[in-house]
């Protein structure tokens, strides 16, 4: 394992700082959703490890990145056929729009040269890669 990407570190403290903060504000205000808490303490713990340079975290990260990609991109094509039905529409568009550009920086940083590097990924390449994540997304929406 080399040095580590600068990428990946602003990912992880992306994450650490979201995850933590969520978490906190869950507990102090008393909103104890489990699931909620559960979610934000192993996104907590995935980016660590991502920082750390654990593939397993690699993987989980860009699973989620790939997942929210998804979803936010599902949504926005179903806010666009019910846009006459929605009262705000413009600020959703927005809002929406400005996670899929950040979920999908997230994995071109993921699926960066250096990325692959500092976690010794040499088996897969990038499109196989794609394809397993894009599995992996399809089959968690067909349980859910």
């Amino acid at each position: 394992m080399g040095k580590r990407p600068a990428g990946i570190s602003i990912i992880a403290w992306i994450y650490i700082l979201i995850s933590g903060i969520s978490l906190v504000s869950s507990l102090i205000l008393s909103v104890y959703s489990w699931p909620l808490i559960i979610i934000y303490l192993t996104i907590f713990i995935s980016a660590v490890a991502l920082y750390l340079g654990q593939k397993w975290a690699w993987w989980l990260m860009a699973t989620l990145a790939m997942f929210m990609l998804i979803r936010n991109t599902s949504a926005l094509i179903l806010a666009i056929g019910n846009s006459s039905d929605v009262t705000g529409i413009g600020q959703y568009y927005l809002l929406t729009g400005g996670k899929l550009i950040f979920h999908c920086l997230i994995l071109i940083v993921l699926l960066s040269k250096p990325a692959i590097q500092f976690f010794a990924f040499q088996k897969l390449n990038t499109v196989q890669r794609l394809l397993i994540l894009f599995a992996v997304c399809v089959a968690i929406f067909s349980v859910f």
